[in-house]
């Protein structure tokens, strides 16, 4: 993640510090916000985020409530593009339309106030509201909300081109809070912002503005209480000190004269001057710690840099390690890639072993093809060999007989020319003769 925003709330009490950063992720560049506790005791301060953006968006119905989901131990906010009202009326004022600067604030109280049905309250404050804001009771019944955002100001809405994106609920209460309230506040911090800008003419000044949306005097100066008992309630003490004192300065003495233009009007300026000498005393001695304070910053920001110096060591080391192991990879890759080019060498060499073998052993087959052929070709040369042998053997035995047959003859007729006359030795003879004639 890449952070290219920080922003701490340092001064207020430990329950509500937070660190607010924008970042994005490298991959996609899509910006979002995250909200993380500072201080353990802010982490429920954080988590009830989540339980107020599902509060608005069950009760607005054209005002959209910027997403937000649990990231770690913080909540992640989508980042909303686009121009916040209070841009729009800077450069409406700089162009000088009036007619557009208070159409835009119209166009903000009917989001903001007409998003949801209001309740009529009965004038009577919760102790809810005493603890957080304080106050006496409205001498009247005033509107309010279910669920109300007291700081959804200016600031605080972002028109995409399309929509209204609330982008930050970090303080909304169930309570029952003026409507009108939360306008003031709005107008009020735009002013505090940019009191040059309201300045360049009387229909754009604070108290036009004021008497535009019909809020008296005395609830002015209710609302400034309540304002200022509700940044006692989020900061320390210290810096309240120095947040009233600003408050005071906000509105001159000559410009409440010339507005209020009563008697009554300049005795509540004369007392705030009297306030403000006393505030100013305290704030001498808020001073002197504050500079004892800054002094053990200082000396704990030595510190840091010690730290600092040893984590940048720290981080060289394991950068030259880290680098010596990448070296260690690379060798390591290298030697691999020459063994699998080895490896494959022999693959090679062996494939082309089995191709030759593969030839060879086709060769080996056409050649017995050929051997068992030839042996069936000698197994049929046989046999006619063997038939002629038993034949030739059978000539032998039949020629082995008539040879018997004559050597018996033969000795007969010795035998009977020793014993007959000439004329049986004739007849002997001519059969003999024609024996061997047939």
């Amino acid at each position: 993640m890449k952070t290219v925003f920080v922003k701490c709330t340092q001064n207020r009490r430990p329950e509500f510090s937070l660190v607010t950063s924008i970042g994005y992720d490298e991959g996609d560049k899509q910006k979002f916000v995250i909200k993380r506790a500072m201080k353990p005791a802010a982490v429920n301060h954080v988590v009830n985020m989540l339980k107020h953006g599902a509060s608005l968006k069950n009760q607005y119905k054209t005002l959209k409530i910027v997403a937000a989901e649990m990231f770690a131990d913080s909540v992640k906010f989508d980042y909303i593009k686009g121009q916040t009202i209070e841009d729009i009326l800077i450069g409406m004022l700089e162009n000088n339309d009036l007619p557009g600067f208070y159409k835009m604030i119209d166009q903000y109280r009917q989001i903001v106030m007409n998003g949801h049905e209001g309740v009529k309250s009965d004038g009577q404050y919760t102790p809810e509201f005493r603890e957080v804001f304080g106050g006496q009771d409205e001498p009247e019944p005033f509107d309010y909300l279910a669920v109300t955002n007291v700081d959804i100001g200016f600031g605080n809405i972002v028109f995409d081109g399309e929509s209204y994106h609330c982008i930050d609920y970090e303080w909304v209460f169930s309570f029952p809070v003026p409507l009108e309230f939360v306008l003031f506040r709005a107008i009020n911090n735009f002013q505090l912002n940019h009191i040059d800008l309201l300045k360049g003419s009387n229909e754009s000044s604070f108290e036009a503005l004021l008497s535009h949306y019909q809020i008296s005097e005395p609830a002015c100066a209710r609302y400034l209480e309540y304002d200022r008992n509700f940044q006692k309630y989020v900061c320390d003490d210290h810096y309240n000190q120095l947040k009233r004192v600003y408050l005071k300065k906000s509105i001159p003495i000559d410009q409440i004269s010339r507005s209020m233009q009563s008697v009554r009007e300049l005795e509540i300026a004369k007392g705030y001057i009297e306030k403000l000498e006393n505030d100013l005393r305290e704030v001498k001695n808020y001073c002197a710690k504050l500079e004892h304070d800054i002094n053990e910053q200082n000396e704990y920001c030595r510190k840091v840099e010690k730290d600092v110096v040893e984590v940048s060591k720290y981080n060289e080391k394991l950068v030259g390690d880290l680098q010596n192991t990448l070296h260690d990879h690379k060798m390591f890759v290298d030697r691999k890639e020459s063994e699998i080019a080895d490896f494959i060498k022999t693959v090679q060499l062996y494939r082309a072993e089995i191709d030759r073998l593969s030839a060879n052993q086709t060769q080996l087959e056409h050649e017995l093809n050929q051997t068992e052929k030839k042996y069936a070709d000698a197994l049929v040369e046989i046999d006619g060999l063997s038939a002629q042998l038993s034949a030739i053997k059978n000539a032998m035995e039949l020629t082995s007989q008539r040879l018997s047959d004559e050597t018996a003859m033969k000795q007969h007729a010795i035998f009977l020319l020793n014993r007959r006359p000439i004329t049986r030795l004739k007849h002997v003879l001519k059969r003999v003769w024609h024996h061997f004639r047939f």
